[in-house]
């Protein structure tokens, strides 16, 4: 029988995976519970967690060997070490999302590299999915979310304005607002159907891992996913407008929540149908059976250890250096607001 101490470190590879994943779920959660368009993120960790574990039940035999590649202990060090000063930029900076790709990148990495030196590269390959599935929560760097938020309120204006023109209630599209009778109609950031879109991403690539697709087959469900939320909403941002045209623009706030649900609802159920039909025309892969090995690499401990040590103490050198200082507190100065002088009217009115 091994003693306790050696059966323990055996977890330590397991405990730093964790962490990793704990500690940038914990930063991601700031941008899921602030940011609408990203709310779906709080269902990836434990869809990902169960695709892991569905692979998991059917690995491969870990591969023969007794000795970590130096690649394998060079890009741990050099990513634990990287893992610090971007844990440290982020707690001041946390809503910086080319700092948030960097931990998730770092985070995916160690995983991928546990994985290589705990059962070579076929460990890899076959978790890759599991791991990188998680990826489609973290945010959108921001020069490249506004293009895409732009044009989709773009096209969806115009082709509302279009639609209401040919039907005989003229409109006149002013960027991503829709000028008709009644007043004006703004196609706003949840009328783009970028949040829509986001999940349906999610969505098809869930469907095609549980369903264990081909490529070819996945591609499939996620063009089809992201066509299904464009034309709903399209069609949500048309029936709107239209429906502003004829009863006013009061009447849209009734009915606004209950066609994002609906539109959602659409591109859960199309995309379900569209499983269902590639399944039964032959697209589920074989699953392999599970080969039980427990080789493993000597160093696999050892890196386990470095890596959760990392963690560890970056969390605790961010919570002293962020709230527990030492020195004088900065003195609370009041301040006052002049407001200017003179006729100040305004008159503002948000419409979706």
């Amino acid at each position: 029988m091994q003693p306790r101490f050696i059966v323990a470190t055996r977890w330590l590879p397991v405990a730093a995976a964790i962490a990793l994943w704990l500690v940038l779920f914990a930063r991601l959660a700031n941008e899921w519970s602030v940011n609408p368009q990203y709310g779906f993120g709080w269902a990836v960790p434990f869809f990902g967690a169960y695709l892991f574990w569905e692979r998991w039940r059917t690995r491969p035999a870990p591969e023969a060997s007794e000795r970590a590649s130096r690649t394998v202990i060079t890009g741990v060090l050099l990513l634990a070490v990287s893992w610090f000063p971007t844990r440290l930029i982020l707690e001041a900076f946390p809503d910086w999302r080319p700092v948030l790709w960097a931990m998730a990148l770092v985070a995916v990495a160690l995983s991928l590299l546990i994985l290589s030196a705990t059962g070579g590269r076929a460990w890899v390959k076959y978790f890759l999915f599991p791991i990188l599935f998680v990826l489609v929560a973290v945010p959108w760097p921001t020069p490249i979310e506004n293009v895409a938020l732009h044009s989709l309120m773009s096209v969806n204006a115009g082709i509302a304005t279009d639609t209401l023109t040919l039907f005989g209630h003229p409109a006149v599209q002013r960027g991503n607002l829709i000028e008709i009778g009644g007043g004006f109609v703004g196609i706003d950031e949840a009328c783009s159907g970028m949040r829509s879109m986001q999940a349906a991403l999610m969505i098809a690539l869930l469907m095609g891992e549980l369903f264990r697709f081909s490529f070819g087959r996945r591609a499939a469900m996620v063009v089809a996913g992201l066509t299904i939320a464009f034309a709903t909403n399209v069609a949500r941002s048309l029936y709107l407008v239209s429906k502003a045209a004829t009863e006013g623009v009061d009447a849209i706030a009734g009915v606004h929540d209950r066609a994002g649900l609906l539109t959602m609802g659409v591109c859960v159920v199309g995309l379900w149908i569209l499983a269902w039909i590639l399944r039964r025309r032959g697209g589920l892969q074989p699953v392999e059976v599970a080969a039980h090995g427990h080789t493993r690499t000597r160093a696999l401990p050892i890196l386990g250890a470095a890596i959760l040590a990392t963690v560890v103490a970056a969390e605790v050198a961010t919570e002293m250096w962020f709230n527990f200082r030492g020195g004088a507190e900065t003195p609370q100065r009041p301040w006052n607001l002049h407001w200017p002088e003179g006729r100040q009217n305004f008159a503002t009115r948000e419409v979706s």
